[in-house]
């Protein structure tokens, strides 16, 4: 695929490169043997079970911090779904929610809470009434998002077999990636078993990035290097070798990309999955079809947040004062254009994570409280005391107007 190559000159990195981006974990641990087991073990289905050994010991994670790292608006309008570093959390949106300094008591709203685990990943039924959860433990598990009640659970061997996790379309399978990105699974969520295995485009040394698509039969993922992406198509590949299907079954493979040495930072599926945004370093992000495999257009120093149709949104600090950073803008740009669409400052909060809802009226940012962002900090130098700081606003862009959905109930 013939791809554009230039020179650019170096960039200042851009501070918030986490947002909207896989959370924060240990390093995947060599490869072990997968059990595909559960609090309830499920039946050997299509693909079968392998049994295997106890695993390797891992160490043990530090404290939490109890901030938003990922967020979902449901299609009601009326309630965002946050996962923190331990739970996952249901918020009406017409409602503000304080917490007391110092206090971990729990707010009133559904809420439910795999401590000492740490969360992975979580995404939500397309009817919006369950939620499925990755998480250190190696559980991937389905909650009633009404009541914050554990529905079901599958325990796997290794503790990053549930990094990535989806419900497919009609929410009855779930697709996980590992975190070593060398397996793939598919599970029945009816007859609660895994019934498909796929070798995954990872290896043992590098968590790589990953993006399903919105139907979930597809995934674009980086290499463990991160120079390299390839979009795989969740099906057996009929063409694969003799050898390579005894190590594994291999998944048919769609677009690559390939030459970026400063190496992906983060993937993006837009348009419901016709289009794909490639960020590279803090340098540029490309805009891709991802049926003609074309390069739509690339645009320069651009990080993108979430895309919305022709739309991306980002984040753009305001310039320091007095070694404090003083906040952000949220700016909408055509990337088809290059010109800026909307902007308007954003909350006093650290971001981390921002979503759009599919009206595209709301806008919300969640994160954790804090007013006084030191800029040698680089936004994280705050304690990991497991105090409650989450932070969670919602931007109504047609009365143009924050609201506070949860914050502490004192002034810093």
């Amino acid at each position: 695929m013939k791809r554009l190559r230039h020179s650019w000159p170096a960039v200042f990195p851009f501070l918030l490169g986490w947002l909207v981006f896989l959370p924060a974990c240990d390093q995947p641990s060599p490869r072990s043997r997968s059990t595909p087991g559960a609090e309830r073990t499920p039946r050997a289905g299509g693909a079968g079970g392998v049994v295997g050994g106890r695993g390797p010991t891992y160490p043990k994670e530090p404290p939490p911090t109890v901030a938003i790292k990922k967020l979902r608006i449901l299609p009601d309008n009326q309630h965002i779904v946050t996962m923190d570093t331990d739970r996952v959390t249901l918020w009406d949106m017409s409602k503000t929610y304080k917490y007391r300094r110092g206090s971990n008591e729990p707010l009133d709203t559904p809420e439910f809470v795999v401590k000492p685990a740490r969360m992975y990943d979580f995404d939500v039924s397309p009817d919006g009434t369950r939620v499925l959860t990755g998480s250190s433990d190696g559980v991937m598990r389905i909650i009633d998002l009404a009541t914050g009640r554990q529905l079901d659970a599958y325990k796997m061997d290794d503790k990053f077999d549930a990094y990535l996790v989806a419900f497919r379309a009609d929410a009855t399978q779930a697709v996980t990636l590992s975190g070593t990105g060398n397996k793939v699974r598919i599970w029945d969520l009816r007859k609660h078993e895994l019934i498909e295995e796929f070798i995954g485009p990872g290896t043992d040394q590098r968590t790589p990035l990953a993006v399903f698509s919105p139907e979930r039969t597809r995934l674009l993922a980086t290499g463990s290097d991160r120079d390299t992406a390839a979009e795989f198509i969740l099906e057996a590949d009929p063409n694969q070798s003799g050898a390579i299907a005894r190590a594994g079954k291999s998944m048919k493979r769609g677009r690559s990309f390939s030459g970026y040495k400063e190496g992906i930072t983060r993937l993006n599926y837009f348009d419901g999955g016709s289009k794909a945004s490639v960020e590279i370093g803090a340098k540029k992000t490309e805009f891709w079809n991802m049926t003609t495999g074309e390069c739509i257009r690339t645009v320069l120093g651009l990080r993108v947040a979430i895309v919305d149709g022709a739309t991306c949104y980002r984040v753009r600090l305001k310039e320091p004062a007095e070694g404090f950073l003083r906040g952000f803008d949220i700016v909408g740009l055509n990337w088809q254009t290059d010109k800026a669409t909307e902007e308007f400052p954003g909350p006093e909060i650290l971001p981390f994570a921002m979503g759009l809802s599919r009206d595209g009226r709301y806008l919300a940012i969640g994160g954790k409280r804090t007013r006084q962002l030191r800029e040698e900090d680089g936004f994280v130098g705050l304690s990991n005391d497991g105090i409650d700081r989450r932070a969670l606003e919602v931007y109504d862009r047609e009365r143009k107007k924050w609201h506070m959905i949860t914050g502490p109930d004192w002034q810093e």
